[in-house]
């Protein structure tokens, strides 16, 4: 079985180490680029386009902000890529929001910021409390601005290319990540509560301590998202918690960040459940060992990585590091839920002193 990964980064190294244990040829094109390497291997290899993509049993992508270039407009018109329609969408914001309020999926309340007209009526209907989005290309913090009493009113630039949504007050951000394959067969993680700094997650706790009635809305709300677009693969579901209900806040048609724990937390982790959703494996639904942590490292150096990873699961991306860039993580264990809350805080706060 060969699978085609749309992505060079470290979310398709990660399939490809998962496809090396279940007899999965994994193969990763940077659509920037068009750079092709094969499993795990950093080294370039040449290719004939047609014959890669008649060799390939099935495709997906590590990312849904891709370049509107020659290469990728071939690969998203290719066959046997079950994850098109959503990637055009849900790269979206316009689209992806209009999606949820279609299915019915609580989010925060929003508007299309297509005029300045558009722009007074949010921030009356608002208050001004509003966060503007654009609809494409934002990610970490980035294309993002918060508006409340300090700032008013967005520049004009924000008008045009985005959506306004009213800033809602959450106790927390919880993600749910579940895959879904060709039969229309879902299986669900348990939710993921995720600590963010400006904008860049940085650390993970699952699974949370919620309720059987907000794990299965969680989950409910994801299955109605993938069935719609009739998606193959894994999915996540980013979701703010106000302590009433959840809101849906952003939709990831791939593997996910709040996902990296299951390499250790389950006997299934996010990127082999994603390839067995692809290619008609048997999808038992994950095994969760106990509780789990995974703290990002971003622009921390490999000595670091080493020196503080000591006793935990360490995985390194192979990239040099710099400011604000993800360059690995660190996945942690301890069967008392407190105490290894206590001690991925404190190995974050030493993260951070670093930066």
């Amino acid at each position: 079985m060969h699978v085609l990964v749309i992505g060079a980064g470290q979310l398709s190294l990660m399939l490809a180490e998962a496809g090396s244990r279940l007899g999965i040829q994994v193969d990763r094109l940077d659509p920037f680029s068009g750079d092709l390497r094969h499993g795990t291997s950093l080294d370039v290899v040449n290719y004939d386009l047609d014959t890669l993509l008649a060799r390939a049993d099935i495709l997906t992508a590590e990312i849904e902000h891709l370049p509107d270039n020659t290469l990728v407009q071939k690969l998203m018109a290719a066959p046997r890529f079950p994850a098109a329609r959503a990637l055009r969408l849900i790269a979206d914001r316009l689209p992806q929001k209009q999606l949820l309020d279609e299915l019915e999926v609580p989010n925060a309340p929003w508007l299309n910021c297509d005029s300045a007209s558009a722009l007074d009526q949010s921030i009356e209907r608002f208050h001004g409390e509003m966060v503007v989005k654009r609809r494409r290309g934002g990610y970490d913090g980035r294309g993002t601005l918060l508006c409340d009493s300090d700032t008013p009113r967005p520049g004009d630039e924000w008008i045009g290319d985005t959506i306004i949504e009213q800033r809602i007050p959450f106790q927390r951000e919880l993600s749910i990540v579940g895959a879904r394959n060709a039969k229309g067969e879902c299986v669900f993680y348990p939710l993921t509560e995720n600590l963010h700094r400006n904008g860049i997650l940085r650390l993970s706790f699952a699974p949370v301590d919620v309720s059987a009635a907000t794990q299965r809305h969680a989950e409910d709300s994801l299955r109605k998202i993938m069935t719609a677009l009739d998606y193959v693969g894994v999915m996540a579901l980013e979701c703010f918690d106000t302590g009433d209900q959840l809101l849906a806040n952003e939709v990831a048609p791939r593997v996910h960040n709040s996902g990296h724990w299951t390499q250790a937390g389950t006997d299934i982790c996010q990127f082999a459940l994603h390839l067995r959703a692809l290619t008609g494996l048997p999808m038992p639904a994950p095994t969760v060992f106990g509780p789990h942590a995974m703290v990002n490292l971003i622009g921390t150096s490999f000595a670091d990585a080493l020196k503080h990873s000591a006793g935990h699961r360490l995985h390194w991306y192979g990239k040099e590091p710099r400011p604000g860039r993800k360059v690995g993580h660190i996945n942690m264990e301890n069967a008392d839920s407190g105490k290894l809350k206590q001690d991925a805080t404190a190995l974050l706060d030493a993260l951070l002193a670093l930066e």
